[in-house]
């Protein structure tokens, strides 16, 4: 589940490890030099970018599920993240298992029934996040978090990597959530290191957390199936207006809602009021009704969330 993981470590915690002295000979160095903090070294360790100077020692840029079997397709137990950091204890020297984390990130590839880019529309607006289409993918982003849904095939072949045999001809659907900025607060601690990583509860509170942030996306049906017979005329302007946003698509009648606001055309509550009607709209029955990606999707978010919390082999 874990992907990404940054952390650093502080000299003054450890006046009796010289970082400058210790570290380099078991890392590949790309740079020194000197800056405005002194001299500095920058090097990889097993892909790591480690940046060292006279008061910090830093790892970025790596995945932990890369930096223990290559690719990050396979799930890390909590066994396999404890023995991660214990051996980068060994090699390094340093007490790697309580440097403070700067980012986590979770993550998980879904084979699917379908290609990648017919579930990505069916993934609309999420309150406090900005929707952002990327051109394999959706990023929702806020000033804490980034949520990234995209297809994992066509981004391993856009980066020149092979997929392992068994992965080659599904359709693989991956979804990361990346904790980015202050990582204390927003987990309620008063520090969060690396140890906390092969911590079952720990692992469970986030697991919780990667399922929690997908079921607030509001989920868009693309169903085009015919109107359902009434004889009732506000039921059936419902249907005609679920016909429509399904035609223009939800995110497009959201930005027009933004272009109105920002030029004051209608105030900020007409827009959120226009805005959750839109999504009521959007979820009545008739239009989920036989959305079987969506539902595909939600299951195997579930599944995921449920294995990842219960899985006994730590």
């Amino acid at each position: 589940m874990y992907d990404t993981v940054d952390f650093y470590l502080l000299q003054k915690d450890y006046p009796n490890i010289d970082f400058l002295k210790q570290v380099p000979k078991h890392i590949y160095i790309v740079s020194e030099g000197a800056g405005t903090f002194g001299e500095y070294i920058i090097g990889y360790y097993s892909g790591y970018k480690v940046k060292i100077n006279r008061y910090k020692i830093s790892f970025s840029e790596c995945s932990l599920a890369r930096f223990k079997f290559g690719n990050n397709l396979k799930s890390l137990t909590c066994s396999d993240t404890e023995q991660i950091f214990e051996q980068m204890q060994d090699e390094l020297h340093l007490p790697v298992h309580e440097a403070k984390l700067t980012r986590i990130d979770l993550a998980q590839h879904f084979s699917m029934n379908h290609s990648p880019e017919l579930y990505l529309p069916l993934l609309g607006e999420s309150r406090y996040y900005e929707r952002l289409e990327q051109p394999n993918g959706i990023n929702y982003i806020n000033s804490k978090r980034v949520l990234v849904f995209y297809n994992k095939t066509v981004e391993q072949q856009e980066k020149f990597k092979l997929l392992p045999v068994n992965y080659e001809i599904k359709n693989l659907l991956r979804y990361e959530l990346r904790f980015k900025k202050r990582l204390p607060q927003q987990f309620s601690l008063p520090e969060v290191t690396c140890s906390l990583l092969y911590d079952r509860t720990f692992l469970s509170m986030l697991a919780r957390q990667w399922k929690e942030e997908y079921s607030k996306i509001n989920k868009v049906s693309l169903n085009a199936g015919s109107l359902i017979p009434t004889g009732s005329s506000k039921y059936f302007i419902e249907q005609l207006a679920g016909r429509t946003i399904q035609d223009i698509g939800q995110n497009k009648l959201f930005y027009l809602l933004k272009e109105w606001q920002g030029t004051e055309l209608i105030s900020k509550k007409q827009a959120f009021d226009i805005k959750k009607s839109l999504q009521k709209i959007s979820k009545s029955p008739d239009h989920n009704s036989g959305n079987e990606l969506i539902n595909e999707l939600d299951r195997k978010i579930e599944e995921a969330a449920i294995l990842f919390q219960n899985i006994n082999d730590f």
